[in-house]
């Protein structure tokens, strides 16, 4: 446990040296919101409700569902991907392999580092931002801990998929196009932009299947108390089959690209 919060601290503090870099991001996403948040009020066109799959939806929800969306972005973003692309391609990833810690776990520690930044630099600013201009809506008590269950599922998430995602740098050797259609698909699927209550139901149901929606959708409309507690535990249980699956999967990929790197490395 030492080793992994020496990682993380260290993490943390390589942060504290590029001020400006977050500086930038936070104003990023201010900026991100602005844009969404002017968006829904022309598309909302002065009414105070929209018709939605899950029943109307006022604009003072839809104008939290555009903060929050930033807020889990923040929280759940890790940047693996173009790490283990630039290991792969400055040939890193063979030292990595003989370290006395597994990389996953070392990418794990070492995001958790930074998430933890991120949380503090970044996160805090716009919730305060949120409420200070939006009135950003609290949750209600009672969904409140099957929501932090959900984002932490969702993190877990979004770290497998990154990690796969990565992988594919050991026969690509370069990331920006996996990097590219995963964020492109990302956004389309998991309602980060645009809920799938406003989707029309077929394709609701397709992308309620799949685990892109259990990043941003699935945590979001607990918070806004759009599940019912039953919907809240099918929600956590089908993040469950999913990280399972895709630890699975996770363990298939790797075991090949080890297998294609000790053929090249000799």
């Amino acid at each position: 446990m030492r080793l992994y919060r020496e990682i993380m601290l260290r993490a943390f503090q390589s942060h504290t040296t590029y001020r400006m870099d977050t500086l930038m991001h936070l104003l990023s996403s201010l900026f991100s919101i602005l844009i969404q948040t002017t968006i829904w009020r022309a598309l909302y066109q002065g009414n105070n409700e929209m018709a939605s799959s899950v029943g109307n939806i006022s604009l003072q929800e839809m104008l939290t569902y555009s903060i929050l969306g930033s807020c889990v972005s923040i929280v759940v973003n890790n940047g693996i991907i173009g790490r283990l692309s630039q290991k792969i391609g400055s040939g890193e990833i063979a030292m990595d392999l003989i370290k006395p810690i597994r990389l996953g776990r070392y990418l794990s520690a070492e995001s958790a580092g930074s998430t933890l930044f991120r949380l503090l630099f970044e996160l805090v600013p716009i919730v305060a931002f949120g409420i200070a201009v939006f009135g950003l809506l609290p949750p209600a008590a009672g969904d409140l801990p099957m929501f932090a269950l959900i984002l932490c599922n969702s993190i877990v998430l979004f770290y497998l998929m990154n990690l796969i995602c990565g992988l594919f740098a050991f026969w690509y050797f370069v990331s920006w196009h996996t990097q590219s259609i995963f964020g492109l698909v990302m956004s389309l699927c998991s309602g980060a932009l645009l809920p799938l209550w406003f989707f029309p139901e077929a394709v609701s149901k397709v992308f309620g299947l799949l685990p892109f929606q259990l990043i941003y959708y699935g945590p979001i409309s607990v918070f806004l108390g759009k599940r019912a507690f039953e919907e809240q535990l099918g929600i956590f249980g089908l993040q469950l089959i999913w990280i399972v699956l895709l630890g699975l999967l996770l363990k298939w990929i790797w075991a090949k690209a080890v297998r294609k790197l000790v053929i090249q490395g000799g």
